[in-house]
């Protein structure tokens, strides 16, 4: 697999896994998860401090009309707003909607106020609330901060001049946030966690010996000991099971106790979950357990929900349990006012963004072309995939691998003709089952091919089949065949899903040559396909009717990366075409379209509109080989309806955009406005999520994303957008209606060509693309 930019983003189809999964084998999630339980967005977001847009100015008078209010907002140094010779006046400043403000500097010109107040309000006709006021003013340029306001009006209102003149300011600028419900004050430091033994649990198991051992028995109070007595737990007498406790609301967990009866597991896991239905997250692991009274201490978790795991039975009956005790504080962020990172040292050339990060890496880990890097969930090993479809463990110690799986061994239990031209997505499923998601690329076509690792007893080994193999379909033959890339497991182990990449750059035609005329997309790419894991042999045709009960989502153009938040919640983030769209974050939900190509990121794509000029688009750039594919293209297919765009992004990073009207690069955050979702050609893929809690503050259950970043680098001659990427950036999940929004922080940059990311408590490890694929390891802050 040859992998040059085009290529990356074309015939390797996008970048970026992020399989941290640990699954479930309890209550499937549901699709649409809109109410679930998020610990993650709960937050009430610290206020930024950035410029607020200024939409309109009004006044109580104007000297004349060569000094309007208008001049107080314009920009210019050297404009202004002069009032008629008399006391009192006031400016009013249109913010276009409430805005949080928190600092106002106010460029008087030498007919300045020698007091003034400012004021604040909802609505034009008052009634204003005073917020500043000056006594003693004297001009030039007034600074006012600390401010702690809300509204949509700002009025500067001069009691008294300082001249006989009138009252002339050249600028009033105001700061603050675009979201007025923002907390101007860090919170106080939470009290550090309690450890109480948690009561009024309830119970649910994977199944019953019989309905006088109920789950509920576990829970009751009452514990017994050696070996037959009553008041316990008894499952079915077969391998894996389940005993799931509901703490009644999301805690901090630090200990947990289990009494077992004779017939004890011999290997399990304690996991958390935000949600009853996952994703489950493993916390403690004894692949060597004896029975007896288990006491796990130490644990720093926090979830609703806690798991004892059995993968294997100690005796031939069930797995039983007298009684299990779960320790810990009700208030699940207890102790994150204070966050520590004993490992905050920088032993790279990579440029770490805040105080309390740190990093290391390791020597050369593949010979060449790794994409992926995962985590099995039983054996707790964690593998990089090479594009050939190999297998490499890689040491957490030393960040180096070493051969684990060789690609002619995969190869050589599939059917015969089977081969494998790039190999794109790796995940784990909880019982330790591997999926590939790989290509053959039959030159004018493409077949696409979901690969099945079943797993031996302790996930050391696999026996491969193929899940699902497409019909071959029609390869453009240019740099937009996206192929088959991303893969990510349901937390309950029982759904695939499975990323197909567009074949088009925008939507244009794109015929081979002229062996296709006039094919744009067809029904095997631009989807998110949903694949039973029981499944075998599955075939996926090339055809609209035939796929409908696989295929999960339509119009996504190259979701690299598919994961799950820590609330259950499918996510992919999108890579957008050569022009300067957004690239996407998606909240994946069955039967809905996310736009492609009638819409990239928020906004319309302007070629399907009759009369489209490329000459007078201003979001085309030379050096995309996709600029080229910009037409007058009256048979554009119509728009479909119900299109769901992406999720917004409130900045403060990524969230540069393009200004079709003026060509002018502008901040949205610094507008007071979102984007849909981030900075065009980031590329972004590997977002982690901090499903543990065991991350400190913002980052506490919050997203982690790397950006592969931009093909063409900014030059002022090319007015590329300057936010390149290659950086990892921190994803917080805010609350907006039904839905969320996002605000993105820059953590790191520095990275050659980031392209997956997997966290294992509080370190992400960071997989570099290329000949000498490199892996970082961050170290991330956790409550003290």
């Amino acid at each position: 697999m040859q992998l040059t930019w085009s290529g990356l983003f074309g015939g390797i189809g996008g970048i970026a896994s992020s399989l941290w999964l640990v699954g479930a084998c309890g209550t499937p999630a549901s699709e649409d998860v809109s109410d679930a339980e998020s610990l993650g967005t709960a937050r009430q977001p610290l206020c930024l401090q950035q410029a607020l847009p200024r939409v309109a100015a009004y006044a109580s008078s104007a000297e004349s009309a060569r000094y309007p209010a208008s001049a107080a907002i314009d920009g210019n140094p050297t404009s202004r707003w002069s009032s008629v010779y008399a006391d009192p006046q006031w400016l009013v400043v249109d913010l276009g909607e409430v805005r949080h403000i928190s600092r106002v500097v106010l460029r008087w010109e030498a007919a300045a106020s020698r007091h003034y107040v400012l004021e604040v309000s909802d609505s034009a006709d008052g009634p204003w609330t005073r917020i500043h006021e000056d006594a003693l003013g004297n001009g030039g340029n007034d600074a006012i901060n600390g401010l702690d306001a809300t509204g949509r009006y700002l009025r500067v209102q001069s009691l008294a001049r300082t001249t006989t003149f009138g009252v002339s300011l050249f600028e009033v600028e105001a700061y603050g946030d675009a979201d007025p419900t923002c907390s101007a004050e860090p919170p106080e430091p939470s009290l550090p966690c309690q450890s109480e033994k948690l009561v009024d649990l309830t119970a649910t198991a994977s199944s019953s010996e019989g309905p006088n051992y109920p789950a509920s028995e576990a829970v009751d109070g009452i514990i017994q000991s050696g070996c037959g007595a009553a008041n316990r737990w008894s499952s079915a007498f077969s391998d894996p099971q389940w005993l799931q406790v509901d703490l009644g609301g999301a805690a901090h967990i630090d200990r947990v106790v289990l009494h077992w009866e004779c017939a004890a597991s011999a290997n399990y896991e304690v996991q958390v979950a935000s949600n009853a239905g996952g994703p489950w997250a493993t916390v403690y692991a004894d692949a060597a357990a004896n029975g007896g009274r288990d006491e796990v201490t130490g644990l720093n978790a926090a979830g609703r929900y806690v798991r004892v795991l059995s993968r294997a039975r100690r005796t031939a009956f069930g797995n039983s349990l007298y009684e299990i005790e779960v320790f810990g504080d009700r208030s699940y962020n207890c102790g994150a006012g204070t966050c520590v990172n004993p490992g905050a040292v920088n032993a790279t050339s990579l440029t770490l963004h805040r105080p309390d990060l740190g990093a290391r890496f390791g020597t050369t880990t593949a010979p060449r072309g790794a994409v992926r890097i995962a985590q099995n969930p039983v054996s707790k090993k964690v593998y990089v995939l090479l594009g050939d479809g190999s297998l490499r463990e890689l040491s957490l110690t030393t960040l180096t691998t070493t051969p684990a799986v060789a690609a002619t061994t995969i190869l050589g239990q599939l059917p015969t003709g089977t081969f494998l031209t790039s190999v794109q997505g790796l995940a784990f499923g909880p019982e330790g089952n591997a999926y590939l998601v790989a290509n053959e690329d039959h030159g004018s076509t493409n077949v696409g091919l979901v690969l099945k690792g079943t797993a031996n007893p302790t996930a050391s080994t696999w026996s491969w089949s193929v899940l699902a193999r497409s019909a071959e379909y029609p390869d453009s033959n240019s740099s937009f065949d996206h192929h088959w890339n991303g893969v990510v497991v349901s937390p309950d182990g029982k759904d695939v899903y499975v990323a197909s990449g567009s074949r088009t750059d925008h939507g244009e035609v794109q015929d081979a040559g002229g062996a296709h005329p006039g094919l744009r997309e067809v029904p095997l790419t631009s989807r998110i396909f949903r694949l039973p894991s029981s499944g075998a042999g599955i075939s996926l045709p090339n055809d609209e009717s035939a796929l409908a009960s696989y295929a999960f989502a339509r119009g996504i153009r190259n979701t690299f990366e598919l994961v799950f938040a820590p609330d259950g919640k499918l996510l992919g983030v999108d890579n957008g075409p050569d022009a300067d769209y957004s690239e996407e974050l998606n909240w994946l939900r069955s039967g809905r379209h996310y736009g492609f190509p009638w819409r990239l990121g928020a906004e319309d794509n302007a070629m399907q509109f009759p009369g489209y000029d490329p000459a007078v688009d201003r979001r085309l750039r030379p050096g995309y080989a996709g600029t080229a594919y910009f037409y007058n293209d009256p048979a554009f297919p119509p728009k479909p309806a119900q299109l769901v765009d992406p999720i917004a992004n409130r900045g403060p990073d990524a969230d540069l955009l393009r200004n079709p009207q003026t060509g002018a690069i502008e901040d949205a955050s610094a507008l007071g406005r979102t984007l849909s979702t981030f900075t065009g050609h980031r590329s972004p893929l590997g977002v982690s999520f901090d499903v543990e809690g065991r991350l400190c503050g913002s980052l506490q259950r919050g997203g982690l994303m790397l950006s592969f970043g931009a093909a063409v680098a900014a030059t002022p001659a090319n007015g590329m957008f300057p936010d390149a990427g290659r950086d990892l950036v921190a994803l917080e999940l805010l609350p907006a209606g039904d839905s969320f929004q996002i605000r993105t922080t820059k953590l790191v940059s520095g990275f050659a060509g980031p392209i997956d990311s997997l966290l294992i408590g509080s370190k992400l490890y960071v997989l570099e693309y290329g000949a000498a694929s490199r892996v970082y390891e961050i170290s991330l802050p956790t409550p003290r």
